[in-house]
C-alpha cells in the first residue's frame, strides 16, 4: 500500500515495532546534537514504515543546520567574535566560549523540540509503542567521542 500524506505506514505488519522514545530523541538532540536525535527519529520512521517521512526529516535537518549556521555566523559577526583563531581553554571559561556554548545548546534544544513535538507527535501520536534500548546509540556516541579525542591528541 502506498503512503499518501496521511499518517498511514506504507506496509501494515502484525508484529510490533520497537522505536526510540520521544525522550531519547530529545535527549540525544541536546547532547551531542539535534542531528543525532534526527537520525534516531529517522530510524523510527523507517522501522515503522514511514519511508517518505524519513526524507522529510532529513530535509528538515539539512535546512535547520543551514539556518543555524547563518544565524550563528550573523550573531558572532555582530558581537565581533572571530572563531577561526579561537582556542578553547577549559581552565579559563571566557565570554566567547560561553556564548558559543549557549548558542549551540539553544539551537539543539529548539531542534529537539521540533523533532519531538512536531515530527514524532505527527507520526507516533499515541504513546502505545515499545521503547527501544538506547544502549547502542550511547555506545556509538562514546566511541565517536573517544576516537575523536584520540585523533585530536
Amino acid at each position: 500500500m502506498e503512503i499518501d500524506d496521511n499518517n498511514v505506514p506504507e506496509q501494515q505488519d502484525d508484529s510490533y515495532v520497537e522505536i526510540y522514545s520521544k525522550w531519547a530523541i530529545f535527549g540525544f538532540s541536546i547532547f551531542p546534537s539535534f542531528i543525532f536525535g534526527g537520525v534516531l527519529l529517522m530510524l523510527n520512521l523507517y522501522a515503522a514504515g514511514f519511508k517518505k517521512a524519513v526524507y522529510r526529516v532529513l530535509i528538515f535537518l539539512l535546512a535547520y543546520l543551514f539556518a543555524i549556521d547563518i544565524i550563528t555566523s550573523e550573531i558572532l559577526l555582530a558581537l565581533k567574535i572571530n572563531i577561526v583563531d579561537y582556542k578553547v581553554d577549559l581552565t579559563n571559561l571566557n565570554k566567547t566560549y560561553l556564548i558559543i556554548l549557549g548558542l549551540s545548546t539553544s539551537f539543539n534544544v529548539i531542534g529537539g523540540l521540533i523533532l519531538t513535538q512536531y515530527f514524532f507527535r505527527k507520526y507516533f501520536p499515541d504513546n502505545d509503542y515499545y521503547p527501544k534500548s538506547i544502549a547502542k546509540p550511547v555506545l556509538i556516541i562514546v566511541a565517536v567521542l573517544v576516537l575523536g579525542r584520540l585523533l585530536m591528541g
